[in-house]
């Protein structure tokens, strides 16, 4: 839960994050509160969803979920709100997912100093990284090192002069 994610370390982003989509989860409860079902509505929201994923993919180290909204137009709370409605998925889910992608494009690019990989990405520590990383794989980075070094990931070849651009699902 979120208490035990505070004590293992989580980022400033990733806590608006959860707290926003916590007094969601209070606000959809609200009597009378029904989601928006026309065509031009859904389409407004999938246009929002767009830019936020833009935005994310393009400076994951810089996200803030309250300048982010600012900068779309509408409230933190509507912006959580609709991209979980949307994709599925939570911003911090999507953001974490964009931030392990670039993780194992550089390691398996060669990149060695994951502490300045972390900070570069926008993740509290080194620490936080792994954690995101196993997460996301089910591999901290040294396993990725060594599936790259061999000339392997996920049952396919890798070319260290080009990488693999192996991705999450």
């Amino acid at each position: 839960g979120l208490i035990a994610a505070l004590r293992a370390g989580i980022d400033r982003p990733e806590l608006d994050a959860r707290l926003t989509d916590l007094v969601g989860l209070l606000a959809e409860r609200a009597p009378g509160r029904l989601a928006a079902r026309r065509s031009r509505t859904r389409a407004a929201h999938g246009r929002l969803v767009d830019l936020a994923r833009e935005a994310i993919a393009a400076d994951p180290a810089s996200f803030d979920l309250g300048s982010l909204a600012a900068d779309l137009g509408c409230t933190p709370f509507h912006l959580s709100r609709v991209f979980h409605r949307t994709t599925g998925t939570t911003l911090t889910r999507f953001r974490n997912q964009v931030r392990a992608t670039a993780v194992i494009d550089r390691v398996a690019a060669g990149e060695e100093k994951l502490a300045d990989l972390a900070a570069e990405l926008g993740f509290a520590d080194h620490s936080h990284l792994v954690r995101v990383l196993r997460r996301a794989i089910g591999q901290p980075p040294s396993a990725l090192r060594r599936r790259f070094r061999g000339g392997i990931f996920d049952g396919h070849r890798t070319n260290r002069s080009k990488p693999s651009g192996a991705r999450l699902a």
